[in-house]
């Protein structure tokens, strides 16, 4: 409540801590049944709202109660809520532990495994993101563990709070063989160079990994060898639009470049062509080239949209983070029919 709250105030959120508290006790709680304010006081908190509409229809009652029969009757109540909210509260847990065990797995960890941990930012604490590597130093029971990141004091965290950590090198194993001499010894290739034009049968995949699972990782680049290959593409299952509304066409001018730049605009061009990413267009909307020296030493091939952008209506729906998506990805599975039939 106090995070929803601040996203809209966030220079005020402590002189309103008293109405969020007062709107956390008023509110049925969904496992009990009843507000917390009830199951402690045995009554109904009542607000200003209910003062005015029990006065508008009337339910104020005039006649008054001794001490003796309130108290008899304020004795009961406490006991007849807390009885039916223990029942409510055991069925709510039977509940809740069906739908958490439908998708939860056991999950273990050793002395001395890395695993990443959510923590609340430094920055916003109502705010978490996943820290590390950390490394496991102890197991206190079955889902409490201590651990420590160089430089840190121990933290105690539950199992559900950390995951496996992965590192990138060790967990790449795409090689092709490469022959090489006494000269020039052999330098592995990272499967990400192969151009899908040397063919799939040259491809060495590590001896350890078992040949069932072999076969069907050449099925598999085999079946989408286009996926693989480090050629851009295309694809026709969805349009991109821009929306520049009842705006007049833009045509901006090419920037003045030399002999040695336009070589390399060419050939740019030529290869967008030859690869279908681009064709000849009679628009009135022209925007200029701009070509971006890379750290390798390559050229990075880029339009000057700027003044297209000042006057472009912004989607709606921005993608999501990357990050975001990754973590999506991180514990799925993924098998050869499973991914022709999403395919």
């Amino acid at each position: 409540m106090l995070k929803g709250y601040m996203d809209s105030n966030c220079n005020d959120w402590d002189e309103k801590l008293p109405h969020l508290l007062f709107a956390y006790w008023e509110v049925p709680q969904e496992s009990t049944g009843f507000s917390s304010f009830k199951l402690m006081f045995g009554r109904r908190v009542r607000g200003p709202l209910d003062l005015l509409r029990e006065e508008w229809e009337g339910k104020i009652s005039s006649t008054k109660t001794s001490v003796v029969e309130y108290v008899l009757s304020f004795r009961q109540k406490p006991t007849d809520t807390m009885k039916v909210s223990r029942d409510s509260l055991g069925q709510a847990q039977e509940k809740q532990s069906t739908w958490y065990d439908e998708k939860a797995h056991l999950c273990t960890f050793e002395q001395g495994d890395k695993v990443m941990v959510f923590l609340p930012l430094k920055t916003d604490k109502l705010q978490a993101a996943w820290e590390g590597p950390y490394i496991i130093l102890d197991k206190l029971d079955d889902v409490t563990y201590v651990l420590a990141r160089s430089g840190k004091k121990p933290k105690t965290v539950h199992v559900n709070m950390s995951k496996p950590y992965f590192n990138r090198s060790d967990a790449v194993f795409w090689i092709s063989s490469v022959e090489g001499s006494a000269e020039d010894p052999e330098e592995p290739v990272m499967y990400g160079d192969w151009d899908g034009e040397a063919g799939i049968e040259e491809l060495h995949l590590p001896d350890h990994l078992p040949s069932q699972d072999k076969d069907q990782l050449f099925a598999a680049l085999k079946d989408f060898g286009t996926v693989f290959s480090n050629k851009p593409g295309k694809m026709d299952l969805a349009v991109h639009t821009i929306d520049t509304g009842s705006h007049h066409p833009i045509q901006s001018r090419s920037y003045p470049v030399n002999e040695k730049v336009k070589q390399e605009i060419t050939h740019e061009i030529t290869e967008m062509k030859g690869l279908g990413v681009i064709w000849p267009s009679l628009s009135l909307w022209a925007s200029p080239v701009v070509l971006v020296q890379k750290q390798d030493g390559s050229i990075r091939f880029c339009v000057d949209y700027r003044k297209l952008n000042a006057i472009t209506t912004p989607d709606a729906y921005p993608m999501p983070r990357m990050d975001t998506l990754l973590d999506c990805l991180g514990p799925a599975k993924v098998d050869e029919e499973t991914q022709c039939q999403e395919d």
